[in-house]
């Protein structure tokens, strides 16, 4: 994954619990190896709120949820799964 799909991860995940997405609230940890991570946020159909802190590194993009709501790591799942076809053009 590379620091476009990143974003639009990101953006995707924040614009689906309705929040907005600024590209300026992505911190650079590290320059060698790169690290990003953003602070987004998960609300669920009852309107609770969690953090969610995504990462892009070596790895790709992972994610750690505050709370460890299952939901949450659903939800990732299928936009990550989403993300990961369009790039394969499937």
């Amino acid at each position: 994954m590379e620091y476009a799909d990143f974003i639009t991860f990101c953006k995707t995940f924040q614009e689906y619990n309705a929040f907005d997405f600024e590209e300026s609230e992505i911190v650079q940890v590290s320059k060698k190896p790169p690290v990003y991570t953003y602070n987004g946020m998960f609300r669920d159909n009852s309107n609770y709120k969690t953090n969610v802190v995504i990462t892009l590194d070596a790895r790709g993009i992972t994610w750690q949820i505050a709370d460890g709501w299952e939901d949450a790591d659903e939800e990732l799942n299928i936009i990550y799964d989403a993300l990961c076809e369009a790039k394969a053009g499937l």
